[in-house]
């Protein structure tokens, strides 16, 4: 069963389970052990586990369905933040990308005049090229809105950024 229809099963209405699904994508889960999903540093030695999750985790291992429902939780949360901010009639594509660097970013890190200005005057290209607009960081200029690690671009955010660009214009 794909990770869209679990999440539809666990409640997510489509929009958000089509989305919930792309983030899956992109965050990935860790390598099991024993069927069993460790917690683990990422690139920025931050305790991370299921799909992208951050903060304390409650235990050290995960099973499928405990991060399956992580990440509907998750989702779920952020766009109910969110979605206050991003025009009903902006396109599918847009929402579910702004949603994707929401989760990646935080609800406040998303929440910048590069997302929220295009969104208020309709301009969904505008929003869909801030994705991929260069980030000055501490230490260099990223191919992306803070595709970078303790400062510094990082290439596996840069792709991902391009990833939700692509995504973004879809709709357009």
């Amino acid at each position: 069963m794909t990770l869209r229809s679990r999440l539809l099963r666990l409640g997510l209405p489509a929009f958000l389970a089509a989305a919930g699904a792309g983030i899956g994508v992109h965050e990935g889960l860790p390598k099991p052990v024993a069927g069993m999903y460790p917690v683990y540093g990422d690139v920025g030695g931050v305790a991370t586990w299921c799909y992208g999750q951050t903060g304390t985790p409650q235990k050290g291992q995960y099973s499928l369905a405990e991060c399956d429902q992580l990440l509907a939780k998750d989702v779920a949360a952020r766009w109910s933040r969110i979605a206050g901010s991003i025009p009903e009639e902006a396109p599918d594509s847009v929402k579910a990308s702004m949603l994707s660097i929401a989760y990646h970013v935080g609800v406040t890190g998303w929440k910048h005049p590069v997302f929220l200005k295009p969104l208020a005057a309709h301009d969904w290209r505008g929003t869909c090229n801030a994705i991929v607009a260069p980030w000055q960081g501490k230490h260099g200029i990223a191919k992306g809105f803070k595709a970078t690690v303790k400062g510094r671009p990082h290439r596996g955010l840069e792709n991902r950024r391009a990833e939700e660009y692509r995504e973004c214009v879809k709709d357009l």
